[in-house]
C-alpha cells in the first residue's frame, strides 16, 4: 500500500516531467536482488499539471532502490486508476533515465 503524502497535486506536478501511463516487461525487465530495471514505456509529456504530447516507445531505467531514495513529492491525495483497483497517490521521482524519442 502506498499512503498519502504531504505535497499538494499542485506541487507533484509543476514543471515539466514525463507521467508514464504504461510500462511493458515489468516482469522481464527488472532485477530483484541488484534493484536494476529497464522497461518500454509510453506515457505523456506534462508542463504544470497539464499533458502537453504522447510519448510512445521509450525506454526507462534505473535503480529500484535508488528511486525509492530519491521520491521528490508525494501527493496528499490517494486516487484510483483506470479500473478502480488499485489507489495511490502521485509519485515524482527525482532522477530516472529515458531513452526514445
Amino acid at each position: 500500500m502506498i499512503g498519502a503524502g504531504k505535497s499538494s497535486e499542485a506541487e507533484v506536478t509543476a514543471g515539466e516531467y514525463l507521467e508514464l501511463v504504461e510500462l511493458q516487461g515489468v516482469h522481464s525487465g527488472a532485477d530483484s536482488v541488484s534493484g536494476e530495471f529497464s522497461f518500454g514505456a509510453s506515457g505523456f509529456l506534462c508542463r504544470d499539471g497539464k499533458r502537453i504530447q504522447p510519448v510512445r516507445g521509450i525506454t526507462v531505467a534505473g535503480n529500484f532502490y535508488t528511486m525509492i531514495k530519491e521520491v521528490e513529492a508525494v501527493s496528499n491525495t490517494v486516487i484510483a486508476n483506470y479500473d478502480g483497483h488499485f489507489f495511490a497517490p502521485m509519485i515524482r521521482f527525482a532522477r530516472l533515465s529515458i531513452a526514445g524519442k
